[in-house]
């Protein structure tokens, strides 16, 4: 392997990073080189991504990787980009005429009813997706009913990391993992579903639409609109290469696995919990379909069949609304004062559609205890309890399914992101799940990345330029990965717990799924 250096932009519903990793003959070393600040805003009552800041973002990320590189004598080789699916943007005449729309405006909700009358039966059987209303799908029905003005000017759909890739290079492509979030693809043709897309929208939406194209895939150099506009003219010559660009696919993809499908599960631990099983082909069953599962697409052909569950997004909407409250706590201070509180005092089913809206959670939270006759938590350490007793029981129960669904029972969990941080609720997860939970690392979706590009340009062993070879990434990423274990028994030493306690509560967590069907009341 030739030394080679490349550049992650790894973009999250709070932050982006910019993460620089050099290859060598023996492993790959990563530095964060860049961070900035991003987050939707009200437009006039729209929620809305700020594109402008997003991408004074990245260009602050290739300024920044360029000048690394120079102080250590060597050259960026490439960058590509990963971020959240469903959300999108419109390109017309060249140019995006507007911030795309946030996945958690609630306006979206409101497209559901006309999505589910146009295809009321066979939805998830064709795209193996469930309905929700973060869906592109659903999202460009809300459009099309609003402003189908607009959907009719336009010449491309971009999602984030799409429309990323095109300010960079010039070329405008539909990555085939970030498409699968749509809820218009065929996850076992990987080809855009014109039935899908005629009924529930319209057949002219397919003209917005390119063939997805395949991580791996070298777009072409940093164009020279981009150089001029960034002020990065150094940056010439830096090539554009598709990683997987959901970041879910990028994290799994750098997952040092071994062993047959199913025999390991993945946790992408962060703002949402995504926890699932590798496959080569989907699962679009009624029994998944009622479970909630998702098959969504990975690199190499591969198949993520998965739940999408609220995750830390609770612990970051309390802390906020705490803050509001007037209190200082820091993340640290709340997970001490959540390992300090009794377990499993009160629960809160992850399903229940509040949680995942911005605002008010502790007020949710003390509105589901109540509506479920279980003590209201008042303390900031209670509230917090709830938070990851609740998510841990729910990771339980998605493995579970995963069993019943498949037929293998996990023997591995392989937590990456920002989770991996918090030592509670992995102890908590190992306890609950009763499977041996294995550490990632934190910025695991630009481990990913960085390889993928890496396969891309065919600089790893046993890669071809053009095309991410799984094997190649996995063997790369096992000789660098160092991944720390916590066996179930370990985390109940820790917690004062035991596999008994766990079954007795996730028995009670199940029956909290239909007080999560209810309309309650939460207080102002």
């Amino acid at each position: 392997m030739t030394t080679s250096a490349h550049l992650a932009i790894d973009l999250g519903a709070e932050s982006g990073r910019g993460i620089v990793g050099v290859l060598n003959a023996t492993r790959l070393v990563t530095l964060e080189v860049a961070r900035f600040s991003h987050a939707p805003r009200d437009d006039g009552g729209v929620l809305r991504w700020d594109r402008a800041a997003m991408m004074e973002g990245v260009r602050g990320c290739l300024n920044a990787a360029h000048a690394w590189c120079v102080r250590q004598g060597t050259t960026l080789a490439s960058v590509g980009v990963d971020a959240w699916g469903v959300d999108f943007a419109l390109v017309t005449q060249g140019e995006v005429g507007h911030d795309p729309m946030c996945y958690r405006d609630p306006v979206h909700a409101a497209s559901m009813n006309a999505v589910r009358d146009a295809f009321a039966d066979g939805l998830y059987e064709r795209t193996g997706l469930s309905l929700a209303p973060i869906n592109t799908l659903v999202q460009l029905r809300g459009l099309l009913d609003r402003s189908r003005a607009l959907l009719d000017r336009a010449e491309r759909l971009l999602l984030i990391p799409d429309l990323v890739h095109y300010e960079l290079s010039g070329v405008a492509v539909n990555e085939r993992t970030i498409a699968s979030t749509t809820q218009m693809l065929d996850p076992e043709t990987a080809a855009w579903d014109g039935e899908v897309i005629g009924r529930c929208l319209s057949p002219s939406v397919l003209k917005l639409l390119t063939q997805p194209t395949s991580p791996g895939t070298v777009l072409g150099e940093l164009s020279a609109d981009f150089l001029r506009d960034a002020g990065a003219v150094s940056c010439a010559g830096v090539r554009v290469v598709l990683p997987g660009s959901h970041d879910t696919a990028s994290a799994v993809a750098g997952v040092p696995a071994r062993g047959e499908p199913g025999t390991w599960a993945f946790l992408s631990s962060g703002t949402w919990s995504i926890l699932g099983v590798e496959r080569s082909t989907p699962i679009r069953t009624a029994a998944a379909h009622k479970a909630g599962m998702n098959n969504e697409l990975g690199i190499d052909g591969t198949v993520r069949f998965l739940k999408n569950i609220v995750g830390l997004w609770l612990i970051q909407e309390l802390r906020r609304d705490l803050h509001a409250g007037g209190s200082s706590l820091t993340y640290a201070e709340l997970a001490d004062a959540a390992r300090a509180s009794p377990g499993c005092r009160t629960l809160v089913h992850a399903s229940w559609s509040p949680l995942a809206a911005p605002g008010r959670m502790v007020a949710k939270l003390r509105a589901f205890a109540r509506a479920s006759g279980q003590p209201v938590p008042v303390t900031p350490g209670e509230l917090a309890r709830c938070c990851l007793d609740s998510l841990a029981l729910a990771y339980r129960e998605a493995i579970a399914t995963i069993e019943s669904l498949t037929g293998t029972r996990p023997v591995d969990l392989y937590i990456v992101g920002g989770g991996t941080r918090h030592d509670l609720l992995n102890d908590l997860t190992a306890g609950a799940t009763r499977v041996r939970v294995v550490l990632g690392p934190t910025e695991a979706s630009a481990v990913g990345n960085l390889l993928t590009q890496a396969a891309g340009l065919g600089v790893l062993p046993g890669s071809t330029p053009g095309h991410a070879s799984l094997g190649a990434i996995r063997d790369a990423g096992r000789g660098n990965a160092e991944w720390a274990t916590i066996e179930p028994r370990e985390a109940d030493q820790r917690l004062g717990t035991d596999g008994t306690m766990w079954s007795r509560e996730s028995a009670r967590y199940a029956g909290l799924e239909a007080v999560a069907c209810e309309r309650l009341e939460i207080e102002s």
